[in-house]
């Protein structure tokens, strides 16, 4: 059970706990309520209902909680219930305010013919509010879910290189596999795709479908689970060789997911993630194809920048060379309120000039070429002082670059 689970489960119960520390006024105004087809809705009826909701909400959620496996529906049930409760007071309070205001019109025909439509609103309302709270739940749990996977990626690789280095090759080849499978779950939780819990042939059959993976790296994989699942059955074993070459292949299929497309999970950032949902637009309005407001989109850049987390550096380094390409000039302006110039130079003449893919040497080559040319002819017109320095920096980080591949 992940950080956002338990955080929902708390909620839930403290929502419980809140009810029943109202309990005394229950008792004064519980009679209080509205006639809807004859039958009586009054703040006792609600109040029940919601701690019917909460309760059972709490129960499907402890079902989840000692299960091993995620078990879908069970957490859907609690979601929709959890969703249900939050719905109940601004239904309740809306239609007795609809009813106080026909009250005032005082005519008895207009009631008559107003409280079936309001029974029909209370459930459409009611309806409507209930799903845009699961709906939202869903959509916080599967972005805590993949900063789950995330760092559990980066965990399973880590220790995949450790145990290479110690000699133990064929367990590097397990992490390394498990590596890649959380890397396919995370993209995939970032495009709103609720995962089947230890079924990685269905994940694996979504991740194709969505086109998130290439054929090469649909090849590499089938290679690699065929020989994980050799070396679980003791069927092979692994040279140091045969682990390294394998080890590279999986650090590249990673590297691909992570570069197939503005996938990331909604993080708590919101320059980092509006320039995500946003990525091919705002990408186009860098390069001049589109229209579009340049100095807010380098702004969030740089905004997402100086509150990263992670790896999101790499997902945002191309929004700043295609700034260094097409509009130096506004970039080098922005750049004013970057923290830690230096590092933030370091990071992207390594990452923009880094071959991730293992194909792409030459038009990095280029890419780098053209830089240079675009900030040289920005720093000859460039009459302040402190914008020119900063060009002068960023030309000299990226002449003293190298373009570096990932073998």
């Amino acid at each position: 059970m992940n950080d956002f689970a338990k955080t929902k489960i708390a909620f839930t119960v403290a929502l419980l706990a809140a009810l029943y520390t109202i309990n005394p006024l229950l008792l004064k105004f519980g009679s209080i309520g509205i006639q809807i087809f004859e039958f009586s809705i009054s703040i006792k009826f609600v109040y029940y209902l919601m701690l019917g909701c909460l309760g059972m909400s709490v129960y499907f959620y402890s079902v989840q909680f000692i299960s091993e496996k995620k078990i879908g529906y069970v957490q859907e049930t609690g979601d929709i219930l959890y969703g249900i409760a939050l719905s109940l007071p601004p239904v309740f309070l809306s239609l007795i305010l609809a009813i106080k205001a026909i009250n005032l019109i005082g005519k008895d025909e207009l009631t008559y013919f107003t409280s079936p439509l309001l029974g029909v609103f209370a459930g459409v309302l009611a309806s409507f509010l209930s799903a845009k709270f699961k709906s939202k739940i869903s959509k916080m749990r599967r972005s805590s879910e993949a900063k789950n996977e995330e760092k559990l990626k980066h965990q399973y690789l880590t220790r995949a290189k450790k145990l290479f280095d110690d000699g133990y090759f064929d367990l590097s080849i397990l992490e390394t596999f498990k590596a890649i499978e959380s890397a396919l779950n995370r993209q995939l939780l970032s495009l709103g795709v609720e995962l089947e819990s230890g079924n990685f042939f269905s994940n694996f059959k979504n991740a194709k479908r969505l086109e998130i993976l290439r054929s090469s790296d649909v090849q590499t994989i089938e290679n690699l689970r065929k020989i994980r699942n050799q070396v679980a059955h003791n069927k092979v074993q692994i040279t140091e060789d045969e682990a390294k070459n394998l080890l590279k292949d999986g650090e590249k299929v990673i590297i691909s997911i992570s570069m197939a497309g503005p996938t990331a999970p909604q993080t708590g950032i919101p320059s980092f993630d509006w320039l995500m949902e946003n990525y091919s637009n705002a990408i186009d309005i860098l390069k001049g194809v589109k229209s579009g407001n340049l100095s807010d989109i380098i702004q969030r850049s740089v905004d997402a920048w100086n509150h990263r987390d992670g790896s999101i550096g790499t997902e945002i380094s191309s929004f700043f060379a295609e700034a260094l390409l097409h509009s130096p000039k506004n970039l080098i302006y922005e750049l004013r309120s970057v923290d830690d110039f230096d590092e933030w130079l370091n990071f992207m003449t390594r990452n923009i000039l880094t071959d991730w893919g293992g194909n792409e040497e030459k038009s990095l080559i280029k890419l780098q070429k053209s830089i240079i040319e675009s900030i040289q002819i920005y720093t000859r017109s460039e009459k302040n002082k402190k914008r020119l320095y900063i060009a002068q920096q960023i030309l000299e980080g990226f002449k003293g670059s190298e373009v570096s591949k990932i073998y």
